[in-house]
């Protein structure tokens, strides 16, 4: 008796898969799905760019200090930063 208490029985689940419509091929994506990697990455890239030309014509005027030394606040040149780029 002892054995039916730890018996093994399997479960009595049956697993089917769902339904999926048919595989349709997609003529856009075919003509012109090797250009969306190349122009996700440029459309990407040009901004990036902008962006670190600004941050090192600011290193190079060093135009946080300046400000800074004006009385401006730290806070105000972030939020133009911000708001400008």
């Amino acid at each position: 008796s002892n054995q039916d208490a730890y018996s093994c029985i399997p479960p009595s689940i049956i697993g089917m898969p769902m339904p999926v419509p048919n595989y349709s091929q997609n003529v856009f994506f075919s003509a012109i799905g090797f250009l969306l990697g190349m122009s996700m990455t440029l459309s990407v890239l040009y901004p990036v760019s902008r962006i670190i030309s600004k941050i090192v014509e600011e290193k190079e005027t060093r135009m946080r200090e300046i400000m800074k030394i004006m009385g401006l606040h730290t806070g105000v040149y972030d939020l133009s930063w911000f708001l400008v780029g």
